[in-house]
């Protein structure tokens, strides 16, 4: 995993209800346990916070970059029998 920089208001709390999940930034996730748990390396509390991600979702995407949609949408445009 490549460590994260926190930008800017990486201690706010937004949280944001999708598909009757509560989410909030992995960022800020992380910068919090980060501070919480100091002697930890950033790169094992990710991990940690990935494998409940993993634990509580079953591994499906709860919520994706705006962008996600268009890029899918290209690719399958591309597949034989797709249809405008």
């Amino acid at each position: 995993m490549t460590p994260i920089s926190f930008p800017a208001g990486e201690d706010r709390d937004d949280t944001h209800v999708v598909d009757g999940w509560e989410l909030t930034s992995y960022v800020a996730v992380v910068h919090r346990l980060s501070q919480r748990f100091p002697h930890l390396r950033t790169v094992d509390i990710e991990a940690v916070v990935i494998r409940e991600h993993e634990a509580f979702t079953g591994g499906r995407p709860i919520a994706v970059p705006v962008d996600v949609e268009a890029g899918a949408e290209e690719i399958l445009s591309a597949e034989p029998g797709a249809t405008d």
